[in-house]
């Protein structure tokens, strides 16, 4: 995945590995910005949502954090650097979060299916992702839940000829997105491009230039 800010390149470089398994699926990304920022998250699923990710952040100031999430059976059990497992109780959202809950350690290799996810289970959600302010580490990787809505908003022909292709535009909104944010999938639900005004002059756009490799 290729970002830039205000149509300009930028230090942050995303790449992601997949592979299908029998009955499910596995991945690596990794994202590294400026000063030496990396996540990276390995994860694998089954086709009845069960799900296991481990991630990992480190930078020039914070030394690595890890974190193993386990979904299984609609129940949460996290592991922080190491720590004996435990298990995360649901919230006001209800007893029956985690079993309904979409995994998006916010890397973009999670984000189509978590979009398309949304979309098929009626346009509203759970979605589970790591905390992530490096201004707070004492809460680094710590687990989130909030509820998210998405809609699609039409396909968009990109390309021409032979080449031409569909993707499906959407509308995402919760974390840090509202209704101002834009998301393209291709047929895979896979991200294939997204439009994030951050702030009045802070546009990030972020597009998949390359396929991802196999794991295989």
């Amino acid at each position: 995945y290729r970002y830039t800010l205000n149509g300009k390149p930028t230090e942050v470089e995303e790449h992601f590995e997949v592979a299908a398994t029998n009955g499910g699926w596995r991945l690596e990304s990794t994202r590294t910005a400026a000063g030496s920022t990396r996540l990276h998250a390995e994860a694998s699923g089954t086709g009845d949502r069960d799900s296991t990710c481990t991630l990992a952040f480190s930078s020039d100031d914070i030394a690595e954090t890890i974190a193993l999430y386990e979904l299984a059976g609609g129940s949460l059990t996290v592991s922080m650097n190491g720590e004996a497992p435990r298990g995360i109780e649901a919230d006001v959202y209800g007893a029956d979060v985690y079993g309904a809950a979409v995994l998006s350690p916010l890397l973009r290799v999670f984000q189509g299916p978590a979009v398309a996810e949304t979309i098929r289970a009626g346009g509203r959600r759970p979605v589970l992702s790591p905390w992530l302010d490096p201004a707070d580490p004492a809460s680094l990787l710590t687990p989130l839940v909030d509820i998210r809505t998405a809609e699609p908003l039409g396909p968009e022909a990109v390309g021409e000829g032979d080449e031409e292709t569909l993707w499906r535009h959407c509308r995402y909104v919760g974390g840090n997105y509202d209704d101002e944010a834009d998301f393209w999938l291709d047929e895979h639900d896979r991200l294939v491009r997204y439009r994030f005004p951050q702030a009045e002059d802070q546009l990030w756009e972020v597009e998949l230039v390359e396929q991802p490799l196999s794991l295989e």
